[in-house]
């Protein structure tokens, strides 16, 4: 991993990025929920740290159903936002990394052919953070296996604090 790292604006969650990797400088284009965005130097994989935005309504459902009740409130924000047709890929899974505990899923805007993995996790302020992991390819140069995805989001995920 890097030396660069992400830290929410409140300071109660940071995570690193993988070693050459540089942050995106995405100049307010964004949802202004995204807090960074990183990509690798071929421009084919990228990771994104958004900030989930508590409202009376997320509360009420991470209380009643915990981190899966988050998860599916980010599912649900991610296909509300996509115009390419986000559909979900197998099932909500729960993880433990010493004191973290995550909710992660995974999405697809082809089929299956290429996914997303994204994970959801509560701060100890409260506060609900996203953290996905997706190839892109709008470059001439080979995608990155699953394999390598599946590296480079364990490897970010090992690091995050919150």
């Amino acid at each position: 991993m890097s030396d660069l790292f992400v830290r929410s604006e409140p300071g109660d969650m940071v995570a690193f990025i993988p070693k050459d990797w540089f942050f995106v400088d995405v100049e307010d284009k964004l949802s202004s929920d995204v807090i960074a965005v990183a990509v690798n130097q071929d421009y084919t994989l990228c990771v994104v740290f958004k900030e989930i935005k508590k409202n009376e309504q997320i509360d009420d459902i991470v209380k009643k159903e915990g981190l899966i009740g988050l998860a599916r409130t980010g599912l649900e924000n991610n296909i509300k936002k996509s115009s390419a047709g986000v559909k979900q890929v197998g099932n909500f899974r729960s993880i433990v990394l010493g004191n973290n505990n995550f909710v992660q899923y995974e999405t697809s805007t082809t089929g299956g052919a290429m996914t997303a993995k994204c994970v959801v996790y509560q701060s100890a302020l409260n506060n609900y953070y996203e953290f996905s992991v997706f190839p892109m390819n709008f470059t001439s140069k080979e995608l990155p296996t699953a394999t390598e995805v599946e590296s480079v989001y364990n490897s970010i995920l090992a690091t995050i604090k919150y």
